[in-house]
């Protein structure tokens, strides 16, 4: 009985809801073509960073990174080394 009373709404609106469809349609397309999907992990980091900027500009002159680049800076460097 549920079956049938959807039948016949679909029916009685299938214009609307054909219209509907589209207009919707059309605006995720608009707003999926608009979606900038940025998979490098360097554009997380604070941007006023002198080694960020670094890393940055090595990846606007070779390309990307395939590998994730970690910077261990310190004074001690037995400890830098046990770091890694």
């Amino acid at each position: 009985m549920k079956n049938i009373n959807l039948f016949r709404v679909i029916i009685k609106y299938r214009i609307w809801i054909i219209i509907i469809s589209i207009i919707l349609t059309i605006f995720l397309v608009i707003f999926a073509s608009k979606t900038n999907i940025d998979i490098g992990t360097y554009t997380l980091l604070p941007e006023h960073n002198s080694e960020i900027i670094k890393i940055k500009q090595i990846s606007e002159n070779f390309g990307s990174f395939d590998n994730l680049i970690i910077i261990i800076k310190g004074n001690d460097n037995l400890k830098m080394e046990q770091a890694t």
